[in-house]
């Protein structure tokens, strides 16, 4: 009598306690996504906005969106979609999770060419400092991007794990040796060679700009904006140490922390973005603090009582009537107008007070 032989082999997945874990990361991307649509919105509605630097940060602010999106998305599948148990449905989340993560990544590298052109080249070349340029740089960002986290799909290594999010698991080192290489390492790497080249270029060329008008205020402004580009980006390289340390260590409590320190890096660097830049921050506390309003049909002369309107000549009597009144905050010169207008449209009493 024949007899078949069945060999399983059971795998020790990565656990964490996402009863805990989830709601903590969830939130923070959620912050981190509110964030960076607040930055989109005021990038693209004010004109002051609409430079070379703001469009990269823009950039920057797309792909965190598409990340903290997916991230959400993948714990909605975790904890309240367990029936979808489908290798090829796992396979594309963990793609898009990783492929969102080093769009992120890339978009600084983007960020450190730009201002490679605007410091060392753009005294040569004018035309390359140009939206255009700018433009393509961005479509290449995004074709790389596509292109380097084409293994997470075309091969098996992701796959369905109960109560795991779709990574590549630790049995498949190869492939988590190539993740930390092509979305963490080769960045950071090219990145801060750009800047210590910019750096050294500037050092050795500070006196021939000094001799020039406005020369070294300008480059003195790209420097500030390059060394600002770096903070940031060491923000959010942060958010992938507890996970490197994971794959070394195998310690399942720091995997538990590298889940929530990707939301978090993400977080606390749209807040640099807010504060480190100057301009975005005037603009964005411009429009919090610019108010008008419109208090209608208030009726009777206790109003001018209470706003204390009158005139030596003659007393103001309002039968009945509506009056509106206008208070206008102008928050710049810390001054309000009040306007009381009658139904006749004739403009009764103007009064700046402090």
């Amino acid at each position: 009598m024949n007899s078949t032989i069945i060999t399983t082999t059971i795998y020790s997945y990565e656990i964490a306690n996402y009863s805990i874990v989830a709601p903590i990361s969830i939130t923070l991307a959620i912050l981190a996504l509110i964030s960076s649509i607040l930055i989109v919105v005021t990038l693209v509605f004010h004109r002051r906005m609409h430079t070379v630097s703001h469009l990269l940060i823009g950039n920057t602010c797309v792909w965190t969106i598409f990340s903290c999106a997916i991230q959400v998305n993948n714990f909605i599948y975790l904890l309240f979609i367990e029936w979808d148990s489908s290798n090829i449905s796992c396979r594309w989340r963990g793609y898009f999770a990783y492929m969102t993560l080093s769009g992120v990544t890339y978009s600084y590298i983007v960020q450190a060419i730009s201002r490679l052109f605007f410091i060392v080249l753009a005294t040569k070349y004018r035309w390359i400092v140009s939206f255009k340029i700018h433009f393509i740089l961005i479509g290449i960002q995004w074709i790389v991007v596509t292109v380097v986290a084409l293994p997470a799909i075309v091969t098996t290594d992701i796959f369905f794990r109960p109560l795991s999010l779709c990574w590549v698991p630790r049995i498949n080192m190869v492939h988590v040796y190539y993740s930390v290489l092509a979305y963490y390492c080769l960045p950071t790497v090219l990145i801060f060679v750009i800047y210590a080249y910019v750096y050294r270029r500037v050092r050795l060329s500070s006196a021939q700009v000094s001799e020039r008008t406005g020369g070294r205020q300008q480059q003195n402004r790209d420097l500030k904006i390059f060394r600002n580009l770096i903070v940031l980006f060491t923000i959010y390289l942060s958010g992938g140490t507890p996970a490197t340390i994971y794959i070394f260590s195998g310690i399942n409590i720091i995997y538990s922390f590298g889940v929530i320190f990707v939301p978090f890096s993400i977080f606390i660097e749209k807040l640099g973005t807010f504060f480190l830049d100057r301009e975005l921050f005037n603009v964005t506390k411009t429009v919090i603090y610019r108010k008008r309003t419109r208090v209608v049909s208030t009726t009777t002369a206790s109003v001018l009582s209470d706003k204390k309107l009158s005139t030596q000549k003659s007393e103001l009597f309002f039968w009945s009537m509506d009056v509106e009144i206008i208070i206008e905050n102008d928050h710049e010169s810390l001054i309000t107008t009040t306007i009381l207008k009658s139904k006749e449209n004739k403009n009764v009493e103007v009064v700046p007070s402090a």
